[in-house]
């Protein structure tokens, strides 16, 4: 099938997406579309809402077990009569765990890729709330919008990839591993994917 990538396609994806990201000369700005693709890759997660998620919106939530506690992200979904959802990550405590972990990738880019340019708005501005921003030349900070995919295709193509950046793709191959993984119980992945069996089937 092509309507999905193969993990052979995913791993080649990553591959880029960390070359970039060890690439010194890579500026923070185009890091920060970088970990936008590392984390859909990640997490299967619609671009759209991933776009759309807000400083608040990464919640961290100790108890006296676990002082770091966890952490939460809310996605909410246009589609889905803008329901909200919240998808839980264990605190990534080493370096290791950091790297598999979607929320360390939020972090980075909430906490340092995007912090500067956060602080540069006015209180009032409508972006001052979002996690992915961009500084665009003359047009000043905004939002990341739905071309960071393009984005993301066009740096592939320079490194020689014959891969697109597509998160329909990636969203589909990925609900589709979730699915394996849950032995094909509907209910593990209904709770892990977000679905309801109208959208899996």
């Amino acid at each position: 099938t092509d309507d999905y990538y193969s993990a052979e396609q995913c791993r080649e994806i990553a591959y880029h997406i960390e070359c970039g990201l060890l690439d010194a000369e890579t500026p923070d700005d185009f890091k920060a579309v970088l970990l936008l693709g590392r984390i859909l890759l990640k997490t299967g997660w619609n671009l759209a809402p991933t776009l759309g998620i807000e400083c608040d919106d990464i919640v961290r939530a100790p108890s006296a077990l676990n002082p770091n506690g966890t952490v939460t992200v809310v996605l909410q979904k246009a589609r889905a009569g803008y329901r909200t959802d919240g998808y839980t990550f264990s605190d990534p405590e080493t370096n290791a765990a950091a790297m598999k972990s979607a929320v360390a990738d939020l972090m980075m880019v909430r906490d340092t890729l995007t912090a500067s340019l956060r602080e540069s708005l006015p209180l009032d501005n409508p972006f001052r709330t979002y996690v992915f921003l961009v500084d665009r030349e003359g047009l000043g900070v905004e939002r990341l919008g739905a071309s960071a995919a393009k984005t993301l295709t066009y740096y592939l193509e320079r490194r020689g990839s014959s891969l697109t950046f597509d998160t329909k793709k990636i969203r589909k191959g990925g609900v589709n591993h979730l699915y394996r993984q849950v032995q094909k119980d509907l209910q593990a992945y209904e709770a892990a994917a977000k679905h309801n069996f109208e959208t899996f089937e």
